[in-house]
């Protein structure tokens, strides 16, 4: 997680990383550059702000997740299991 945090934060804020990561490699582009450009037509800035998001929800998540496993596992019964 941290090394995820890192690198967007490096992607965002930091001129010569992104200038070194829209280079590409191969002659190919990177994978936020592809995903920016060709399938959601906006700028790297923005898929990467969301990247980072996410990085920080994925754990956060897992533990409410955890936190109330009780809970979903009753409405989940209720809901597909007894009907009534």
């Amino acid at each position: 997680m941290f090394f995820n945090l890192r690198f967007a934060w490096q992607l965002q804020f930091n001129p010569v990383f992104r200038e070194m990561y829209l280079m590409g490699k191969g002659g190919m582009d990177h994978d936020f550059v592809r995903l920016a450009r060709d399938f959601f037509q906006t700028d790297l800035a923005t898929i990467v702000g969301l990247y980072g998001f996410f990085v920080v929800l994925t754990p956060a998540i897992a533990f409410l997740l955890y936190r109330y496993r009780q809970l979903m596992v009753y409405l989940f019964v209720r809901l597909f299991i007894f009907e009534g």
